[in-house]
């Protein structure tokens, strides 16, 4: 879940520097560029961390003292959204107890995979407005206008559809989970097991490829337009 507020704060970064670009622009003052990080930022960033680690912090005390989590370390360490074991044997069985808390656990984690996703679909939307009305503001729209509006849609898109790639499987076998446990779906688990052991780990390095290529060309355009 960390990751997923990480992304979050990156797409609000994005979106905030847009828009300061933009009222800058329509003040009269000149587009300054700081290395200084604002407070709200730092307050983000630790959020990030903190809110996480609150809302799973009954699951791992509880789950611990109930040994919820003891029969299904092994096998599934590389997995880092553990949504339940793909077979269930006589010595696997789960007790009421860690069952409700085994539930939480997915339903916070769907919770904040759709709150993220939404979030961050909004403020692409909204930074890809403000962008447009900065480029239009010069009151030409030549082809090199609509270049670089095709290629900043590309890459601020970029952000929902990682997220939604690197995610997808683990929230797929988490909605099955929660809807359809008694359910035995054979070959789409396993695929969508191994599929999430590839996927989820590398969110965190394609947001930064993605963060550091849009960033760079929205200087780049800043400097240009503003």
């Amino acid at each position: 879940m960390a990751s997923f507020f990480y992304t979050l704060n990156y797409v609000w970064n994005l979106y905030t520097t847009i828009r300061e670009k933009f009222h800058s622009c329509y003040s009269g003052y000149s587009v300054q560029f700081s290395n200084r990080v604002k407070t709200s930022a730092k307050v983000i960033a630790l959020s990030s961390c903190l809110v996480p680690l609150l809302l799973m912090t009954p699951v791992f005390i509880k789950g611990n003292l109930s040994q919820c989590q003891a029969n299904f370390t092994k096998p599934y360490r590389c997995l880092l959204m553990h949504t339940g074991a793909l077979y269930l044997t006589s010595d696997q069985l789960i007790s009421s107890s860690c069952s409700l808390w085994h539930t939480y656990q997915i339903i916070v984690f769907l919770s904040t995979f759709l709150l993220t996703l939404l979030s961050t679909s909004v403020m692409v939307v909204r930074a890809r407005r403000i962008y447009r009305r900065v480029v239009s503001a010069h009151g030409y729209l030549g082809n090199e206008q609509r270049t670089l509006f095709q290629v900043m849609d590309r890459r601020m898109v970029l952000y929902p559809l990682v997220f939604v790639l690197c995610w997808g499987p683990a929230v797929t076998l988490a909605l099955l989970r929660v809807f359809r446990p008694l359910t035995r779906h054979g070959l789409v688990i396993v695929v969508l097991y191994i599929l999430q052991a590839l996927t989820a780990a590398s969110q965190g390095f394609l947001n930064c490829l993605v963060y550091g290529w849009t960033c760079a060309h929205l200087r780049r355009a800043s400097l240009k337009f503003f």
